[in-house]
């Protein structure tokens, strides 16, 4: 071999471990970024962090697979090196690294832009189904931004340049004699395969549920009555199909009325200054007014689920619309009547795979991607863009167009996104109410702008004579927190900032509902069965909303945040009630988020410790006719966090979670490695109801339940 071609076992020892640390810092990089998803505040983050560190062993389990690595990257260079091949291991050991790095860099992106966690066992068992997923939104997905993929593919630039400038400089003064085994070095090599099994395999490890419970015998004693709902009073209902408004006002809209729904983004009740709207407002005779309208989770594609079906929603998105049965929602028994159903949204409906379940509703679908498509008919350029959206006149653009060419009955869902994170605002100079270079200034111009747009729909319909034959409902999907009691944004908290939104319809025979306020509460599930009551419409089945003009309606509405168990709420009646898992502290609040009363660990008796796990054991809900078996092996495991790729998780639920903080309290994370088994029956067959009502067999593996 030549000398100025040769690789010295101590270079290929050195090169092994450069080339395991990049692989490190890709590791950290997606523990950073798991870490601080959703951001909040550091303090979250960090205790993300805390608990992936003790779930890894305290570090132990990845340094021992990356010695692992470095010891199989050492014995393959000497193997080759051996054989005088020293440049195909340089260029072998830098490609595996590359594509070693992929695989973070897979999980984090499609975590963050479809809310799928990907590990191993669900890529091998759903490998078809996860890449028909990814061909379907990932175009849409991945044009929002190429950030993440490009810190992962900066740590190939760092492999390669590793290889190169080591190579280049490095090799020749690490390698001044020919290639030889020496025994010190390979004794160092051996060790160092030996020592990575036995660290990742024997590594302590810590189970850190981020929701407390009481240990056996623990519990404090419960003397008394209790204050709180009792269990059975907390069960999640589901409600038979019962007509008020006729009854109570002495009419239904005309057959054949259009159905118009317009969302809000991000727009908690106090900040929807509806008294600004032409359409909208309070006092307008033709327009109903909910004084209390509730959404169970704070997040757009929960509360897009719920709206389309009646039903409470679940944590992941894609199995609850694979169980989706479209026969039983909204817009196709709309469409069963003769009604043609239109959704325009300004950014994608690839978002955590909503198209999905739109696609099933028959939805006639124009969102971003078109509109980026087309020029702005008032200005003759581009629409302007944002990372979530765009100016959101596309939508009066589009309902022009659809007027212009629909056959009535139709059904229309407007979703705005111009008061979404980061807020935008087209028209500065005209909606500037509030100061514009503050993000809750920025986010109440976008709101009033947004009821501007909403205003602009309206007189379209106006325009052609079509208004009174048109319901309109004005609703938010959720709303927005902006530092109150520590939350920013939405998702992650059940305070009236994020969970109380505006609901208002509007009809020109609205004049002829007498009572001063015929809608004091309702919730999203309400709005399908209110919708059909004012319609003089009927469906078959349960579902767990109900018309919302029972003149006995009481609210009897679970609280949920997404993805986390920080909180847990339930309105029962007039009352909140909201457990707090950082504070440890139960609340009884009204309506209005006004504190009557408060249990912490000082004084918190069996009743509260019994109300938390009440609490803690109501499971989002899931689609109608699947319920899992308490005791069931729910796999293929998904969790978030790097390192923890063999746990799985028993209990009842029939869904998958991404982390163990989110297991209700009747469910406990199995020990990592106790079980790979399949969920279900990976051949089973499901009798499913297609868009023509009629009833196939649809495979459904990741089914659970009788």
């Amino acid at each position: 071999m030549d000398r100025s071609e040769h690789y010295s076992d101590r270079a290929i020892l050195l090169f092994a471990a450069g080339l395991a640390l990049i692989l490190g810092l890709a590791w950290l990089t997606e523990t950073f970024l798991f870490s601080i998803y959703q951001f909040q505040d550091w303090d979250r983050a960090g205790n993300r962090m805390s608990r992936y560190f003790l779930e890894s062993g305290y570090a132990l389990r990845p340094i021992g697979f990356l010695l692992l690595y470095c010891g199989i990257l050492t014995i393959a260079g000497n193997l080759l090196n051996y054989f005088r091949l020293p440049r195909t291991f340089l260029v072998l050991a830098t490609t595996t690294n590359c594509l070693l790095i992929l695989w973070p860099m897979v999980r984090v992106v499609v975590y963050y832009y479809m809310r799928l966690e990907v590990t191993p066992e669900l890529a091998l068992y759903g490998l078809s189904e996860i890449r028909g997923l990814i061909f379907a939104t990932a175009p849409e997905a991945l044009s929002i931004d190429l950030t993440l993929p490009s810190l992962f593919l900066s740590l190939w630039l760092l492999s390669i340049g590793w290889a190169y400038g080591f190579h280049r400089w490095l090799r020749a003064p690490l390698s001044p004699e020919p290639y030889r085994i020496k025994p010190v070095v390979a004794s160092i090599a051996v060790l160092i395969l030996a020592c990575g099994p036995l660290m990742a395999f024997m590594a302590p490890t810590h189970s850190h549920n981020q929701v407390a419970r009481p240990q056996d015998g623990s519990k404090k004693e419960a003397t008394g009555d209790s204050p709180f709902p009792l269990e059975e009073d907390l069960e999640l209902q589901q409600h038979p199909q019962q007509k008020f408004f006729s009854e109570r006002f002495g009419f239904n809209l005309p057959a054949g009325t259009n159905v118009v729904i317009i969302i809000l983004e991000s727009a908690r009740a106090e900040f929807v200054d509806l008294e600004k709207s032409r359409y909208f407002a309070p006092e307008l005779r033709e327009t109903i007014v909910a004084d209390h309208f509730f959404v169970p989770v704070p997040h757009s594609s929960n509360s897009h689920y719920s709206m389309f079906t009646g039903m409470h929603s679940a944590r992941d998105f894609d199995q609850l619309y694979a169980q989706l049965q479209p026969g039983t929602t909204m817009p196709v028994l709309l469409q069963k009547l003769g009604y043609k159903n239109h959704y325009i949204y300004t950014d994608s409906t690839a978002f955590e795979s909503e198209i999905v379940m739109l696609r099933k509703l028959n939805m006639n679908i124009i969102e971003k991607a078109d509109f980026m498509k087309r020029k702005n008919p008032e200005t003759g350029e581009a629409y302007a863009s944002f990372q979530f959206g765009l100016d959101d006149v596309a939508l009066v653009h589009e309902t022009q167009n659809i007027l212009d060419s629909v056959q009535e009955p139709f059904t229309m869902t407007a979703v705005m996104t111009n008061s979404h994170y980061p807020y935008h605002n087209p028209h500065p100079d005209k909606f500037n109410r509030f100061d514009n270079t503050k993000i809750k200034g920025r986010h109440r111009n976008g709101i009033d702008y947004g009821l501007h747009i909403a205003d602009r729909i309206v007189e379209e319909f106006e325009k052609r004579g079509m208004a009174e034959r048109t319901l309109f409902v004005l609703i938010s999907d959720h709303g927005e927190s902006f530092g109150e009691r520590g939350a920013h944004g939405h998702s992650f908290s059940i305070y009236n900032e994020e969970v109380r939104v505006p609901l208002v319809f509007r009809h020109h025979q609205f004049h002829r509902v007498w009572q001063e306020k015929p809608l004091p509460r309702a919730t999203m599930l309400d709005l399908f069965p209110t919708i059909f009551d004012i319609l003089g419409l009927s469906y078959d089945g349960t579902r767990h909303g109900r018309s919302a003009f029972d003149p006995d309606y009481q609210f009897h509405l679970p609280l949920w945040v997404w993805r986390v168990d920080d909180f847990r709420g339930f309105i029962y009646g007039d009352t909140k009630w909201i457990y707090s898992d950082p504070e440890r502290t139960v609340y009884r609040l009204d309506l209005h988020d006004q504190i009557q009363a408060a249990w912490n660990e000082e004084n918190m008796d069996g009743h509260a410790e019994d109300f938390v796990e009440t609490l803690q054991a109501l499971d989002m809900g899931l689609a109608p006719g699947k319920v899992g078996v308490a005791g069931e092996l729910l796999s293929p495991p998904i969790r978030m966090g790097p390192f923890a790729t063999g746990a799985s998780f028993y209990g009842g639920g029939g869904k998958l979670y991404t982390d163990c903080d989110q297991l209700p309290s009747h469910m406990e994370c199995a020990t990592p490695g106790e079980s790979t088994e399949l969920r279900g029956d990976p051949q089973r067959r499901v009798p499913f109801i297609n868009a023509q009502g009629e009833e196939v067999m649809i495979h459904c593996p990741f089914c659970v339940g009788p």
